[in-house]
């Protein structure tokens, strides 16, 4: 008899936060032997690398917005220094 493999549901994993869940998840399948711990290890590292790749993604979106609105204003940017 061939073992049928369950169909796992994933959510969405578009934020980091939602991702830290799904590492969350895979934690626990692994403790509790639904899954392998080599296999969680490898789920969990995917996951980590997809955070990695979500966190420079907003990093880039918010210089490029700062950029843009330093671009527009009509005198050069000053840095105040304060004494």
């Amino acid at each position: 008899m061939t073992e049928r493999k369950r169909r796992v549901r994933i959510g969405r994993l578009t934020n980091v936060g939602q991702i830290a869940s799904e590492i969350a998840r895979v934690y626990r399948h692994a403790r509790h032997g639904d899954i392998d711990s080599t296999e969680g290890y490898k789920l969990a590292s995917i996951l980590g690398v997809m955070a990695k790749c979500l966190e420079a993604s907003e990093l880039e979106r918010r210089l490029n917005e700062i950029e843009t609105v330093m671009l527009k204003r009509e005198q050069p940017f000053k840095p105040r220094i304060v004494s």
